[in-house]
């Protein structure tokens, strides 16, 4: 029978946690000798982000394996195992109590669909980095940040086109080659026009910026993997130089590359 585990509870090793306003965000490490693999729940949902290493997450049903830089997401009572896939991995959780779910009116399936995009790991990365400081200025910080992550679509808001999603999934693809409006078109079937027309009423960016976003992502892996200098990091992520890359960095994690190697 699967063991559930109350606020601030995580089968791995704990090794920092701080909580504002109904929400807990912690660093939790896993190796061989330091966590429990029991299957087990969690009375509230929460989001995990993978800082470096890897994990399978096992439920009833299915195995999946993550590693730095992955995203998943548990709902409250939601049945699984986590074992380390790797000698040892370090991850963010974050936990969200019912209480604060209820005063917002936010869903978990808000939350499910929140941590799918690249603008989840960097906003949650910014709520760590806020409860860090630990001021008088961050309980409203993180508030405004996790209200983000979940905002809802604009009432009038139309459904996201077909083409738009092979457009991304594309973009994530090549991520590291450079974009060509003609050739981006043709792959999509899609008229240049059309997509300058929609991709930022849709995407809440420009294509620049997306794309800046997804190598920003890209490098937190090879950041953690340790083998890489961060000149290396971001030429290897297709920045200019290092101080581009770190300027870039910061604006999206609100960490400099160095502090995020650290976590």
């Amino acid at each position: 029978m699967a063991s559930r585990l109350h606020k601030g509870q995580y089968s791995g090793k704990i090794t920092d946690q701080q909580s504002a306003a109904g929400l807990l965000v912690g660093i939790t490490s896993y190796s061989v000798d330091g966590c429990n693999p029991d299957f087990h729940c969690h009375e509230n949902p929460h989001l995990i982000l993978l800082l470096n290493g890897g994990n399978v997450y096992n439920s009833p049903r299915k195995s999946t394996e993550k590693t730095a830089g992955d995203m998943l997401f548990y709902h409250s009572g939601e049945i699984h195992q986590t074992l380390p896939g790797t000698a040892f991995s370090k991850c963010i959780n974050l936990e969200v109590e019912q209480d604060f779910l209820s005063d917002f009116h936010i869903s978990e399936q808000m939350l499910q669909r929140a941590v799918v995009g690249t603008n989840a790991k960097f906003l949650v990365l910014k709520m760590y980095k806020e409860l860090l400081a630990n001021d008088q200025l961050t309980h409203a910080s993180i508030q405004l940040l996790f209200l983000g992550l979940v905002e809802k679509e604009p009432k009038g808001t139309t459904v996201k086109p077909a083409w738009l999603a092979r457009l991304e999934a594309l973009l994530q693809d090549e991520w590291d080659t450079v974009p060509n409006l003609d050739t981006l078109s043709k792959a999509v079937d899609v008229h240049p026009v059309t997509i300058s027309k929609y991709f930022t009423k849709h995407m809440g960016c420009t294509l620049g910026e997306y794309l800046r976003k997804i190598k920003v992502e890209k490098s937190m892996g090879f950041i953690r993997g340790g083998q890489d200098s961060l000149t290396e990091v971001a030429t290897r992520c297709g920045f200019a130089d290092q101080s581009h890359f770190i300027r870039n960095f910061k604006a999206y994690t609100g960490l400099l590359p160095k502090e995020f190697k650290a976590l």
